[in-house]
């Protein structure tokens, strides 16, 4: 009785001091409304809600930050990036800087989630931060530098991913090529000539709340440890090695119990976790291991072991898992006993666990395969750059081509040196690109996607599969990462090209719109530096070089010392940044579907329809609007702890799929996707349901009234065999047997806004077609492993 007596005690003692601190804010404010939870709808399919937000399943859309999570090891860079006012001797005014950044991504953008990577191990130690020098008689710490951007994006009604981008880590076990597994740092990566090897894996001394222990007792909490070693990240071997599980889940606990009554804080637990065999160290990287050989058992025990510890101190808030292959994988070979949680449920071995997600990172792998354009998006018609580079020119000697075109970057030529082959897996699923080609084929036209699934398909077969990318059977996104969302919602905290070309963009937000995908595109970027060749088109990052007044270390941090200087300066950098930046004004509300994978278009007032539907490779170009400031009203909540989030939320009631009639004349809109042989039109009004669509136009289909095919998603698709000539016109017939006939109604593929036809079922209203009051357009729907900075 004693000994359970002192068991209790000592249990009622640890309840008492797991108190959530929360975020150190700069000023007092309301914190955003409601609690954020995940929810199965009636397909079985996962997705984000927050009963204060919407009544409905909610989509996040935002921005990944950067410049948090490292620097130059030695340096006062560390922990700052271009984020640091390195001309000012105040933090302060450096904290300011962040904050507009934080405000210009949520105001500007409609950002409704930010993620912001960090170092594990400087938030451990508790990094105190110089700013280049600058301010280092008054420096700042670690932790209270990230709530900066925490504290502001909950001010202005915004959630954050606190993403454990990486940690300090010593050098490789070995130094051998292909001798045993990487566990370390390789010692490739030189920044400004300082090796990015730190002395040894999680520097910096610490005492664990979780332990009692004290850590790397004599390290220095000033000195910045943390740089991207081995430009890929850290491996789960890494995370394996020594006592580092240990500092990982000491480092979740401190965040779980500093955000435990947090609910707009996610945790993202391990950025691309990757296996791969070790390197010539200093020379060159070891290869990847097979996929069916990854540790899929030891990555299930440390994202298990690290959930138990943040729910363990009472913390609900949603945390994310990231899958394997540089966090992308969540099936490996499917054709081994080895396979990860999609082929082997039993793997999640939290899967009774409430808000849990599943992360990923699609990248376009290959770059710079055809042409991209300085001022108009050649991207989307190239042959070889519209099927995302899985069919690059070569030489007689096989090798790839750089095509040497122009980018966005003025006086930038477009290089392929140093980037590898699109991978099949991280590929779209099946989808037909009329103006592809593989070398030497003169006819264009392909089916683009995962080439273990789509090459080779006929155009029949390819637009079958594109209608179909619920299934698993189309390949890449929809095999290797959807399945997951039976689970728990899916976020690509990360995504993007690394040429600035648009076709794989745009794939993958009409994909996302399928299904309801969150997303944190990477990256916030806004220097002139990038990859190897094509300077920040190297690179994938959303935002344009900076242009304004430097900051003495070529970041252009000195404009965001004003708000208006920061929005002037975070502009999307073409092709692909405008569709992002108008995709994520779009809305971030999703319809469930009724029948189990698509949704239905968004008929609200005050944004056009969500495109959700598999788009071919040529979409059309997006112009971002102006940016342009605005107030943003905070919610009533109060910072107080919230209560954790319900256990059995009501379920969701499925939407038909079939818009619901509108009275009046029969509008319709071109979706942005379409295509001489893709062609997509929703139709809205006439009061009365539509049972049947067809066209005409002035060419091969001309007095023809070919059929549109119906579809789940809202949208009436036609698949030309011959490539349709504008005008088109379109015949209408109701369930009541009436027809109405929209003669030219549709002139051009660049118009995608809403057309009100002037015509009803029961005749003519006006007398021709007139465009309604634009609403703002929704596009269609990225290398070795992705360069992280």
């Amino acid at each position: 009785m004693k000994q359970k007596s002192t068991q209790i005690l000592i249990t009622l003692l640890l309840s008492v001091l797991i108190v959530s601190a929360g975020p150190v804010c700069r000023k007092s404010f309301p914190a955003p409304s409601g609690k954020w939870y995940t929810k199965a709808d009636s397909n079985g399919n996962y997705h984000f809600f927050n009963d204060a937000v919407s009544t409905g399943p909610v989509v996040m859309k935002g921005i990944s930050m950067t410049g948090f999570e490292t620097g130059t090891r030695l340096s006062g860079a560390g922990a700052g990036y271009w984020l640091f006012q390195p001309q000012s001797g105040t933090a302060s005014d450096s904290q300011a800087l962040v904050e507009n950044v934080m405000q210009t991504l949520v105001v500007d953008w409609t950002a409704n989630i930010v993620r912001i990577p960090f170092c594990g191990s400087a938030w451990l130690q508790n990094y105190k931060l110089t700013g280049y020098g600058a301010f280092s008689n008054n420096p700042i710490s670690y932790r209270d530098w990230i709530d900066t951007a925490v504290c502001k994006a909950a001010e202005l009604g915004a959630t954050v991913i606190l993403d454990n981008h990486l940690w300090a880590i010593g050098p490789q076990s070995g130094t051998s090529l292909n001798v045993g597994m990487e566990d370390g740092c390789t010692g490739i990566n030189n920044i400004g000539g300082v090796n990015s090897c730190a002395p040894h894996d999680w520097y910096g001394q610490y005492t664990s709340n979780r332990t009692g222990k004290t850590y790397n007792q004599g390290d220095d909490s000033g000195v910045w440890q943390c740089a991207i070693a081995n430009a890929d990240g850290i491996t789960l071997e890494n995370a394996l090695r020594g006592i580092n599980k240990e500092h990982f889940l000491n480092l979740w606990y401190e965040l779980a119990v500093r955000y435990k009554d947090s609910s707009y804080v996610f945790f993202e637990l391990f950025n691309e976790p990757y296996q791969r065999l070790s390197a010539a160290f200093g020379k060159t990287y070891g290869d990847n291991i097979p996929d069916g050989s990854y540790n899929w058992a030891d990555w299930a025990t440390l994202m298990n072991d690290a959930i138990n510890v943040i729910r363990g101190v009472g913390n609900n808030n949603i945390i994310l898992v990231s899958g394997l292959d540089w966090n992308y994988d969540y099936l490996g070979n499917e054709t081994t006993s080895n396979t990860g949680p999609i082929g082997t449920p039993s793997l999640l071995k939290w899967k009774a666990v409430q808000n849990i997600a599943y992360a990923f990172h699609p990248y376009q792998h290959g770059s710079c395969c055809g042409s991209i354009g300085y001022s108009s998006d050649l991207s989307k018609t190239d042959p070889y750059q519209s099927a995302y580079c899985l069919f690059p020119p070569t030489d007689k000697a096989g090798n790839g081509l750089a095509s040497f075109s122009q980018t966005p970057i003025f006086g930038t030529l477009c290089d392929s040196s140093g980037y590898g082959t699109t991978v099949n897996k991280k590929s779209p699923p099946c989808q037909w690109a009329p103006n592809a080609k593989k070398p030497g084929q003169t006819t264009p036209g392909l089916c683009a996607g995962d080439r273990d699934t789509c090459d080779g398909l006929s155009y029949t077969a390819c637009s079958a599969a594109s209608l179909n990318w619920v299934s698993p059977s189309t390949g890449g996104w929809s095999k290797y990462v959807l399945p997951m969302n039976k689970y728990g919602p899916l976020v690509a905290t990360e995504f993007g090209t690394f040429d600035c070309s648009s076709p794989f963009i745009s794939s993958f937000l009409s994909w996302c719109g399928q299904f309801g995908v969150s997303y944190t595109a990477w990256a916030l970027w806004p220097q002139n530096s990038g990859g190897p060749g094509q300077g920040a088109c190297g690179y994938p990052s959303i935002m344009t070089p900076s242009a304004g007044t430097s900051d003495g270390f070529g970041k252009g941090s000195n404009n965001c010392q004003t708000l208006a200087g920061c929005s002037a300066l975070l502009q999307p950098l073409s092709f692909a940044g405008p569709l992002i930046k108008a995709d994520i004004k779009a809305g971030k509300s999703y319809t469930i579907p009724s029948g189990g994978g698509a949704t239905t278009p968004n008929k609200g007032a005050t944004s056009a329809p969500t495109p959700a539907t598999p788009s071919p490779a040529t979409p059309s170009p997006v112009t971002p609007s102006p940016a342009t400031p605005s107030p943003v009203t905070p919610s009533p909540a109060t910072m107080s702890p919230v209560t954790p989030s319900p256990v059995t939320p009501s379920p969701a009631t499925p939407s038909p799929a079939t818009p619901s009639p509108v009275a009046g004349a029969i509008s319709v809109q071109l979706h942005s996707a379409s295509s001489v042989y893709w062609f997509a039109v929703a139709v809205i009004g006439g009061s009365d349901t539509i049972t049947k669509l067809e066209l005409e136009d002035s060419g091969a289909y001309k007095a023809s009234w070919a059929q549109f095919t119906s579809t789940t998603w809202g949208y009436w698709v036609f698949n030309a065999a011959t490539a349709l000539t504008m005008p088109v016109s379109l015949r209408v017939t109701s369930s009541s047997g009436k027809t109405a006939m929209l003669t030219n109604v549709i002139t051009s593929l660049t118009n995608n806004n809403l057309i009100n036809s002037g015509v009803s079922f029961s005749g003519s209203t006006s007398p021709s077609p007139s465009p309604v009051t634009p609403s703002p357009v929704t596009p269609s729907p990225v290398t070795p492993s992705p360069v992280t900075p």
